[in-house]
């Protein structure tokens, strides 16, 4: 048997041994989740404020993680649809 060391893990194995279909998991799982972070939501609103908001300094769209972001465009740019695929067989490719 497992012993779970974080509360937050016994009801999830407990649900899980109950069986049942993928979606009824899920659906106890989402429920569990919900419950546990129910203390946390006004400190989950201000963050998601803050994150979405471009003059943030915790924003990804802000100009501080400018750089990075263009880096990792640029890792993803040969593989957009609007370059023509060469890395492909032709089998793969638009032809």
């Amino acid at each position: 048997a497992i012993s779970p060391v974080n509360p937050i893990v016994e009801p999830v194995l407990d649900s899980v041994a109950k069986g049942g279909t993928l979606t009824e998991l899920i659906e106890r799982a989402m429920s569990i989740w919900l419950k546990v972070m129910r203390p946390y939501r006004s400190f989950a609103a201000v963050m998601f404020r803050n994150v979405v908001d471009p003059a943030s300094a915790m924003s990804p769209l802000g100009p501080a993680p400018a750089p990075v972001r263009e880096q990792s465009y640029e890792i993803w740019r040969p593989f957009s649809p609007e370059q023509p695929i060469q890395r492909f067989p032709i089998s793969l490719s638009n032809r």
